[in-house]
C-alpha cells in the first residue's frame, strides 16, 4: 500500500524536484527502459540485431513494448512536470526541467514512425 501512495504523490508532483527528475526520471526510466528492452529481445524476439547495442533500435521493438514504453514515459513525464510546477527555488532549473521534459514526450512519436 505505501508504494501505491509514494506513486500517486510522485504522479501529483509532491516529491522534491532534484528526486523526481534524478531518481525517478533518469534513475528508475533508465532501469525501466532497459528492463522494457530485454524483455523485448528475450520474450517477444522481436528485436534481434546481433552485437549491436539493441538500446538504440526503438523502432524494432514489439508494439506490446513500444505501448507500455509511451505510458511509461507519459507517467515519469507528467509527475517530474507536476514537481517542476511545485518547486519554490531557481526559476532556471524548472526551465531546464521544462525543456527536458518536453524533449522527451516530443521525441515518442518516433517510436511509431
Amino acid at each position: 500500500m505505501t508504494r501505491y501512495f509514494k506513486m500517486k504523490e510522485f504522479f501529483e508532483g509532491k516529491i522534491d524536484l532534484w528526486k523526481s527528475f534524478w531518481l525517478v526520471g533518469e534513475l528508475i526510466y533508465g532501469v525501466i527502459l532497459i528492463l522494457i528492452i530485454q524483455f523485448d529481445r528475450l520474450l517477444l524476439n522481436s528485436s534481434d540485431n546481433g552485437n549491436e547495442i539493441s538500446f538504440f533500435y526503438f523502432n524494432d521493438l514489439n508494439i506490446i513494448s513500444k505501448v507500455i514504453l509511451f505510458f511509461w514515459t507519459l507517467y515519469i513525464s507528467v509527475g517530474v512536470w507536476r514537481a517542476a510546477e511545485n518547486y519554490r527555488g531557481w526559476i532556471i532549473w524548472v526551465i531546464i526541467t521544462f525543456v527536458y521534459i518536453s524533449y522527451r514526450v516530443f521525441s515518442l512519436k518516433l517510436l511509431f514512425i
